[in-house]
Protein backbone atom coordinates (compact mmCIF):
# COMPACT_ATOMS: atom_id res chain seq x y z
CA UNK A 1 0.00 0.00 0.00
CA UNK A 2 2.88 2.36 0.80
CA UNK A 3 4.42 1.79 -2.66
CA UNK A 4 1.12 2.61 -4.37
CA UNK A 5 0.84 5.76 -2.26
CA UNK A 6 4.37 6.81 -3.21
CA UNK A 7 3.60 6.18 -6.90
CA UNK A 8 0.42 8.24 -6.64
CA UNK A 9 2.24 11.11 -4.98
CA UNK A 10 5.15 10.67 -7.43
CA UNK A 11 7.61 10.44 -4.58
CA UNK A 12 10.63 8.25 -4.13
CA UNK A 13 12.41 9.54 -7.24
CA UNK A 14 16.07 10.33 -6.78
CA UNK A 15 15.82 13.77 -8.38
CA UNK A 16 13.23 16.47 -9.02
CA UNK A 17 13.44 15.77 -12.77
CA UNK A 18 12.70 12.06 -12.27
CA UNK A 19 9.84 12.95 -9.93
CA UNK A 20 8.31 15.29 -12.51
CA UNK A 21 8.72 12.72 -15.30
CA UNK A 22 6.98 10.07 -13.20
CA UNK A 23 4.12 12.47 -12.48
CA UNK A 24 3.85 13.38 -16.17
CA UNK A 25 3.75 9.72 -17.25
CA UNK A 26 1.19 8.89 -14.58
CA UNK A 27 -0.94 11.88 -15.58
CA UNK A 28 -0.86 10.96 -19.27
CA UNK A 29 -1.79 7.37 -18.41
CA UNK A 30 -4.76 8.48 -16.29
CA UNK A 31 -5.98 10.91 -18.97
CA UNK A 32 -5.76 8.19 -21.61
CA UNK A 33 -7.70 5.77 -19.40
CA UNK A 34 -10.42 8.37 -18.80
CA UNK A 35 -10.64 9.17 -22.51
CA UNK A 36 -11.12 5.50 -23.42
CA UNK A 37 -13.89 5.04 -20.86
CA UNK A 38 -15.57 8.31 -21.87
CA UNK A 39 -15.47 7.30 -25.54
CA UNK A 40 -17.54 4.20 -24.83
CA UNK A 41 -20.40 6.25 -23.42
CA UNK A 42 -22.53 8.10 -25.92
CA UNK A 43 -25.92 9.73 -26.03
CA UNK A 44 -26.23 9.33 -29.78
CA UNK A 45 -27.67 6.58 -31.99
CA UNK A 46 -26.64 5.19 -35.35
CA UNK A 47 -28.20 3.38 -38.29
CA UNK A 48 -26.53 0.95 -40.66
CA UNK A 49 -27.83 -1.25 -43.41
CA UNK A 50 -27.67 -2.44 -47.00
CA UNK A 51 -29.65 -1.42 -50.06
CA UNK A 52 -30.24 -4.14 -52.67
CA UNK A 53 -32.66 -4.93 -55.45
CA UNK A 54 -35.24 -7.71 -55.73
CA UNK A 55 -32.58 -10.17 -56.98
CA UNK A 56 -30.45 -9.38 -53.88
CA UNK A 57 -27.79 -7.51 -55.92
CA UNK A 58 -26.43 -4.48 -54.05
CA UNK A 59 -27.27 -0.98 -55.23
CA UNK A 60 -24.24 1.31 -55.30
CA UNK A 61 -24.77 5.06 -54.86
CA UNK A 62 -28.31 4.86 -53.48
CA UNK A 63 -29.20 8.03 -51.55
CA UNK A 64 -30.58 7.68 -48.03
CA UNK A 65 -32.33 10.54 -46.24
CA UNK A 66 -33.00 10.41 -42.49
CA UNK A 67 -35.50 13.03 -41.30
CA UNK A 68 -36.34 13.85 -37.67
CA UNK A 69 -40.14 13.97 -37.52
CA UNK A 70 -40.20 16.67 -34.81
CA UNK A 71 -37.37 18.99 -35.90
CA UNK A 72 -37.25 18.21 -39.65
CA UNK A 73 -33.44 18.02 -39.44
CA UNK A 74 -32.17 15.85 -42.31
CA UNK A 75 -29.08 13.65 -42.54
CA UNK A 76 -28.08 12.15 -45.87
CA UNK A 77 -25.63 9.52 -47.04
CA UNK A 78 -25.07 7.22 -50.01
CA UNK A 79 -24.31 3.53 -50.25
CA UNK A 80 -20.74 2.40 -50.87
CA UNK A 81 -19.46 -0.21 -53.37
CA UNK A 82 -20.86 -3.00 -51.17
CA UNK A 83 -24.32 -1.38 -51.01
CA UNK A 84 -23.82 -0.52 -47.32
CA UNK A 85 -24.61 2.77 -45.61
CA UNK A 86 -23.93 4.20 -42.16
CA UNK A 87 -25.46 7.19 -40.37
CA UNK A 88 -23.67 8.20 -37.15
CA UNK A 89 -24.23 10.69 -34.31
CA UNK A 90 -28.01 10.75 -34.52
CA UNK A 91 -29.88 12.39 -31.66
CA UNK A 92 -32.53 10.15 -30.06
CA UNK A 93 -35.99 10.80 -31.44
CA UNK A 94 -38.57 9.77 -34.02
CA UNK A 95 -37.38 9.49 -37.63
CA UNK A 96 -38.30 8.46 -41.16
CA UNK A 97 -35.73 6.98 -43.54
CA UNK A 98 -36.00 6.96 -47.33
CA UNK A 99 -33.87 5.14 -49.91
CA UNK A 100 -33.77 6.52 -53.48
CA UNK A 101 -31.86 5.29 -56.52
CA UNK A 102 -32.24 6.05 -60.22
CA UNK A 103 -34.34 3.43 -61.99
CA UNK A 104 -35.86 2.08 -58.76
CA UNK A 105 -39.04 2.81 -56.81
CA UNK A 106 -38.18 4.83 -53.70
CA UNK A 107 -38.85 3.20 -50.36
CA UNK A 108 -39.69 5.15 -47.20
CA UNK A 109 -39.95 3.73 -43.69
CA UNK A 110 -42.82 4.91 -41.52
CA UNK A 111 -41.77 6.83 -38.37
CA UNK A 112 -39.64 4.81 -35.96
CA UNK A 113 -37.92 5.67 -32.68
CA UNK A 114 -34.17 5.76 -32.08
CA UNK A 115 -32.98 5.66 -28.48
CA UNK A 116 -29.74 6.53 -26.70
CA UNK A 117 -26.76 4.40 -27.79
CA UNK A 118 -28.91 2.34 -30.18
CA UNK A 119 -27.49 0.94 -33.40
CA UNK A 120 -30.32 -0.08 -35.74
CA UNK A 121 -29.86 -2.20 -38.83
CA UNK A 122 -32.35 -1.19 -41.52
CA UNK A 123 -32.01 -2.86 -44.92
CA UNK A 124 -33.88 -1.84 -48.08
CA UNK A 125 -34.99 -4.00 -51.03
CA UNK A 126 -35.81 -1.65 -53.91
CA UNK A 127 -37.83 -2.78 -56.93
CA UNK A 128 -37.30 -1.63 -60.50
CA UNK A 129 -39.61 1.22 -61.54
CA UNK A 130 -39.97 4.96 -61.94
CA UNK A 131 -38.61 7.48 -59.46
CA UNK A 132 -41.99 9.19 -59.04
CA UNK A 133 -43.38 6.24 -57.06
CA UNK A 134 -42.70 5.92 -53.32
CA UNK A 135 -43.46 2.80 -51.32
CA UNK A 136 -44.05 3.26 -47.59
CA UNK A 137 -42.82 0.42 -45.43
CA UNK A 138 -43.47 -0.33 -41.78
CA UNK A 139 -40.16 0.03 -39.90
CA UNK A 140 -38.83 -3.36 -38.94
CA UNK A 141 -35.81 -2.14 -36.97
CA UNK A 142 -34.48 -4.63 -34.49
CA UNK A 143 -35.83 -4.22 -30.98
CA UNK A 144 -33.12 -6.63 -29.86
CA UNK A 145 -29.72 -5.00 -30.22
CA UNK A 146 -27.81 -7.25 -32.64
CA UNK A 147 -25.02 -4.83 -33.63
CA UNK A 148 -23.47 -4.36 -30.17
CA UNK A 149 -23.57 -5.94 -26.72
CA UNK A 150 -24.30 -2.62 -25.04
CA UNK A 151 -27.54 -1.91 -23.19
CA UNK A 152 -29.20 1.49 -23.05
CA UNK A 153 -32.59 3.00 -22.42
CA UNK A 154 -34.31 6.36 -22.50
CA UNK A 155 -36.71 7.52 -19.81
CA UNK A 156 -39.22 10.24 -20.58
CA UNK A 157 -39.81 13.05 -18.06
CA UNK A 158 -43.20 11.62 -17.05
CA UNK A 159 -41.67 8.20 -16.41
CA UNK A 160 -39.02 9.74 -14.18
CA UNK A 161 -41.50 11.79 -12.17
CA UNK A 162 -43.75 8.72 -11.71
CA UNK A 163 -40.94 6.52 -10.34
CA UNK A 164 -40.82 6.12 -6.54
CA UNK A 165 -37.28 7.40 -5.91
CA UNK A 166 -35.97 7.52 -2.36
CA UNK A 167 -35.10 11.17 -1.76
CA UNK A 168 -35.25 11.86 -5.54
CA UNK A 169 -31.76 10.38 -5.90
CA UNK A 170 -31.15 10.23 -9.67
CA UNK A 171 -28.74 7.29 -9.37
CA UNK A 172 -31.69 5.07 -8.50
CA UNK A 173 -32.82 5.52 -12.11
CA UNK A 174 -29.96 3.26 -13.20
CA UNK A 175 -31.66 0.17 -11.78
CA UNK A 176 -34.67 0.84 -14.05
CA UNK A 177 -32.50 -0.11 -17.04
CA UNK A 178 -32.46 -3.73 -18.23
CA UNK A 179 -29.49 -5.75 -16.99
CA UNK A 180 -28.65 -3.32 -14.15
CA UNK A 181 -28.72 -4.33 -10.50
CA UNK A 182 -27.83 -2.28 -7.44
CA UNK A 183 -24.41 -2.69 -5.85
CA UNK A 184 -24.14 -3.02 -2.10
CA UNK A 185 -20.78 -1.70 -0.89
CA UNK A 186 -19.08 -2.73 2.34
CA UNK A 187 -22.01 -4.61 3.79
CA UNK A 188 -24.18 -1.48 4.06
CA UNK A 189 -27.76 -1.99 3.01
CA UNK A 190 -30.16 0.71 1.88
Amino acid sequence: MENAYQLWRCQGASSKLQQRLKCLVLGVFLLAAMAVSAHAQTSQASIRGTVHDSSNAVIVGAKLSLVNVNTHVTSETTTNSAGDYLLLNINPGTYTLEAVSKGFISQKLKPFVLQVNQTSTLDFALTVGGMDTVVQVEAVGNQIEASTTELAMTLEAKQISDLPLDGRNFTELFVAAPGVSPIVVGGSRP
